[in-house]
């Protein structure tokens, strides 16, 4: 497993609030949340590499995270499928060399202004 990241260089001007929510969201219980609220099946794999890579750019009174996971070589794979498909059970699938997955996100985070 690695990860790698990158940053602007404006990230020292962001509100300590805004970088605290962009820093939890880069953890690995936000990657979770974030693949859960992904629509489709969630697959988990086991054994393998994993790769995670960050991109966070500072923009004018916000900051976008960009973030990218690819697994890679996975002897097995389980796949839950969607909760709002019909089919309830989650299934099992052998894996070996060649298999992958990536997923990619998008956030911005913005600081609400009061009026």
């Amino acid at each position: 497993s690695s990860s790698s990241s990158s940053s602007s260089s404006e990230e020292e001007d962001l509100p300590p609030s805004l970088l605290r929510a962009v820093t939890l969201e880069m953890s690995q219980s936000g990657l979770a949340n974030i693949e859960r609220a992904c629509r489709g099946p969630q697959l988990v794999a086991s054994g393998g590499a994993q790769e995670v890579r960050f991109d966070l750019a500072a923009l004018e009174e916000a900051c976008e995270l960009s973030l990218e996971v690819c697994k890679a070589d996975f002897e097995a794979c389980l796949i839950c499928p969607d909760p709002w498909d019909d089919v309830a059970e989650p299934a099992l699938l052998e894996c070996g060399p060649g298999s992958r997955i990536r997923r990619t996100a998008r956030l911005r985070f913005e600081v609400a202004r009061g009026d």
